[in-house]
């Protein structure tokens, strides 16, 4: 009996540990999306989902997850995504405030970044390279920090948005790291 329960005790904690970890971290989701000519996956472990609306309005793909439901500020994340053809780094300023020089990323945007708290943020995945940018501005439900970026992949740059990536009132639940390691693992299918 003794030899039976000194098997079984070991065993129950291995099955215990196995479906806790199961249950924090869910199952990751592999979108995939054809955006106007940028062919890309998404890996997602926050189970958000990737949709392009039918609505006849500009090709664009909206991503949506809650990646911090333990948060006292609860909110949705939600990158809305677009596809631009036949750019070069020096168009990334009017689409995401971004720059290259010297073979760095740079804030590149008309205005004072100062004013508007803004950081660079480097972007790194699997044959391509970005950068995007943090900026501080006021919203109805309150101050935020909203994110913007661009991803280069040859002459075609996947750009994208959120309007608030961490309340100023809440900064330690930002989702930034969490909405950064999700877009570096874009990777592009052509």
């Amino acid at each position: 009996m003794i030899f039976k329960l000194l098997i079984l005790i070991p065993l129950s904690f291995v099955a215990a540990s196995i479906w806790a970890n199961e249950g924090k971290g869910g199952n990751v989701i592999v979108h995939e999306m054809n955006l106007d000519g940028c062919h890309f996956r998404l890996t997602d472990p926050y189970g958000g989902t990737l949709t392009q609306p039918g609505d006849g309005g500009p090709p664009v793909a909206n991503y949506e997850a809650e990646i911090n439901p333990e948060a006292r500020r609860r909110f949705r994340t939600g990158i809305q995504f677009e596809c631009h053809n036949n750019v070069s780094t020096k168009d990334l300023s009017s689409l995401a405030g971004i720059g290259k020089r010297d073979g760095r990323w740079i804030i590149d945007f008309d205005g004072d970044a100062e004013a508007a708290n803004t950081r660079l943020y480097s972007l790194h995945g699997k044959g391509w390279e970005g950068a995007g940018i943090t900026q501080d501005q006021a919203g109805e439900d309150g101050a935020r920090r909203a994110f913007t970026f661009c991803i280069m992949h040859g002459s075609q740059a996947l750009c994208g948005q959120d309007d608030a990536v961490m309340y100023l009132d809440y900064p330690e639940e930002s989702v930034l790291p969490q909405l950064i390691r999700l877009l570096d693992s874009i990777e592009f299918v052509n």
